[in-house]
């Protein structure tokens, strides 16, 4: 587009300098003042018009679509911000309930779990948002799944859970998208949940009380997995089963977007 606007405005321009917009042929006359008698617009000056109001058309054209991608690209980030706030809604409030329900105080809570006073503050008032690994030493903390921890509890009758009924978790600094996909029973003890890693980002979750078990599905892409020092290269197909009580870590060394299914067992947990 841009090399055509230059060779549209070299015409116009080359046009101009030889012909202008009109050539005149002049005719002596008995008079000390010549007059045109006739009046050739030569072919070139049209084509430096067609030339110039091309370019303006062009440049009016880039702007529309300059704007249009800009407004576009506006509202898509708008879109994710709602998003991730409509995602993250019911984490201030479990945090809070979940932490009183078991009677511990902020400091109390603090050194059991790990995360600085000051940030479960900003967590339980919604007004920051924990990465991946902040929210492994919350539910640990807590000793419940993380599942718990971002949505309710629902009565164990037949139901449908919809895409917007399923606690969302996103990750701010890997990316990590998790999705619960199991409802929420108070006797539950078996968590589902579908996570999405971008490309070329890792994230890591510390280690959950003795007994808990993992079950990874890659559905999509290849994941690295580096349980308690051991790594393993997870493909499409593949699973992966590890004792989830030691730091576990997920890794997308590939330039496309991973989806893995991770079932968490903490029935073995729970009974002790």
């Amino acid at each position: 587009m841009v090399a055509l606007h230059l060779a549209l405005v070299w015409l116009a321009t080359f046009a101009a300098w030889t012909g202008g917009f009109g050539q005149c042929l002049w005719l002596g006359s008995s008079t000390a003042s010549p007059k045109p008698i006739e009046w050739y617009p030569p072919p070139l000056a049209l084509a430096g018009i067609l030339g110039w109001a091309a370019y303006i058309s062009g440049l009016i054209w880039d702007r529309l679509i300059l704007g249009e991608k800009i407004v576009i690209a506006l509202l898509r980030k708008l879109s994710r911000k709602l998003e991730s706030s409509s995602s993250h809604a019911a984490l201030p409030e479990n945090l809070k309930r979940l932490r009183k329900e078991r009677g511990l105080t902020l400091d109390e809570f603090s050194l059991k779990c790990g995360v600085s006073r000051a940030m479960i503050s900003k967590i339980e008032r919604g007004v920051s948002v924990p990465t991946a690994t902040v929210l492994g030493k919350l539910a640990a903390g807590l000793e419940i799944s993380l599942s718990r921890l971002l949505g309710g509890q629902l009565a164990r009758n037949s139901l449908l859970v919809t895409p917007g009924e399923q606690p969302v978790f996103r990750d701010p600094d890997s990316g990590l998208e998790r999705r619960s996909l199991s409802p929420l029973f108070p006797d539950r003890y078996v968590d589902f949940a579908l996570n999405t890693l971008p490309p070329g980002k890792d994230v890591s979750f510390p280690g959950h009380q003795d007994g808990v078990e993992e079950y990874l599905y890659v559905a999509k892409g290849e994941l690295r997995v580096i349980v308690d020092d051991s790594a393993f290269c997870v493909k499409a197909g593949s699973l992966l089963f590890y004792q989830a009580n030691a730091m576990h870590e997920f890794h997308n060394d590939t330039k496309e977007t991973v989806e893995f299914f991770i079932v968490i067992d903490s029935t073995a947990s729970a009974s002790r």
